[in-house]
């Protein structure tokens, strides 16, 4: 009888542990594909007055969701280089879980997209630069706002702990030459 019991015994906790490690992969597995799912690759954005160096917007965002935005002077042309920009003001906040997965699917349509970026040579205006998995996307911001370059462009800037204002600093040549047309 004791020999059956200890069989028993023995199956039972062979089985039960065999049940713990299936349970305990399967969470893992669970583990891996959301953490995948939600991973936040590493963003930076600058956006900056074509041919100007004041004026530049630098945004980082962090894979613990963090995005740290920065004004001042452009002090590099490489947008990875440490020195990138002089800040006169700097803020960051935590992205919420939605903002977070926005970024994460315009990010992924990023890096699936094989469109040619075009940057005209334009008198004012803006230009953009992204720095995704040290790929780097240059062009002029209003060019590409229907597509998700644009659309980072725009979540990037609503998403901003400090106010972002690009349309304060429009060259005035335009205007003058106008005016004087007119008279």
């Amino acid at each position: 009888m004791k020999a059956l019991l200890l069989m028993f015994l023995t199956f039972f906790s062979g089985c039960y542990s065999d049940n713990e490690n299936n349970k305990k992969l399967e969470e893992k597995d669970m583990s891996l594909i959301t953490s995948k799912d939600n991973e936040i690759k590493p963003v930076k954005l600058a956006i900056f007055p074509i041919g100007m160096a004041s004026n530049t917007y630098f945004f980082e965002l962090s894979s613990d969701g963090i995005i740290e935005v920065k004004v001042g002077i452009r002090r590099s042309i490489d947008i990875e280089d440490a020195n990138f920009i002089e800040p006169s003001e700097s803020m960051n906040k935590k992205l919420s879980t939605p903002e977070q997965e926005s970024i994460v699917k315009l990010v992924e349509e990023i890096e699936k997209d094989k469109t040619v970026l075009e940057k005209a040579l334009r008198k004012g205006g803006w230009e953009v630069i992204i720095s995704i998995d040290n790929n780097k996307y240059n062009f002029n911001y209003g060019d590409y706002m229907d597509i998700s370059y644009g659309k980072l462009v725009k979540l990037m800037i609503e998403y901003s702990p400090l106010e972002v204002d690009i349309h304060a600093h429009k060259p005035l040549n335009h205007f003058r030459q106008f005016s004087l047309k007119l008279i």
